[in-house]
């Protein structure tokens, strides 16, 4: 069961980015840094539902055509992912902000296991696919951790732990 639903949300993720017109492609190492970073401001649980709103802290101008995303993930995989977080576009976000986005409601499914998830975020361009680089806590793959998903006693205890402060810069490798 646990390996069909891992198939499953492969299949899910790449058919997602397919019909995005992104691919898994990260941006290269060398590309510049923007001087964004994007933070959790907001988290409610109920049960095992949960809303969220994501901020970025905007200090540059995002090039045209960008999208926000959202992935909760475990291990690496990705379990539950999201498009726009925030209804307006990057690239209409004013300089010198921190820009809040929309209430995100999510149900955590009863077939995961209780346990700590990654909620990794970033801004990518459709266009070509790349992420962009960001400021903050990088995962390798241009995904920024906005916090981390505690789930506990059989998914009727969820709370947000982990949360890097806005801004926050990513540790020296």
């Amino acid at each position: 069961m646990r390996l069909i639903l891992s198939l499953r949300m492969k299949l899910a993720t790449a058919l997602f980015l397919l019909l995005a017109g992104a691919s898994a492609q990260a941006a290269d190492p060398a590309d510049h840094v923007y001087d964004v970073a994007p933070s959790i401001v907001s988290f409610h649980s109920n049960g095992r539902g949960f809303s969220l709103v994501f901020g970025y802290d905007v200090r540059e101008k995002l090039p045209p055509g960008s999208c926000t995303f959202v992935h909760f993930t475990r291990d690496g995989d990705i379990l539950l992912y999201m498009g726009d977080s925030i209804e307006s576009s990057p690239e209409n976000w004013p300089v010198g902000q921190v820009i809040k986005g929309h209430t995100v409601w999510n149900h955590f499914p009863p077939v995961l296991a209780d346990g700590n998830y990654p909620i990794l975020v970033g801004i990518f361009t459709p266009v070509d696919g790349k992420r962009l680089l960001l400021k903050g806590i990088d995962d390798g793959q241009h995904r920024y951790v906005a916090g981390i998903l505690s789930v506990a006693d059989h998914g009727r205890k969820l709370s947000l732990i982990g949360a890097p402060p806005i801004g926050a810069d990513a540790p020296q490798k």
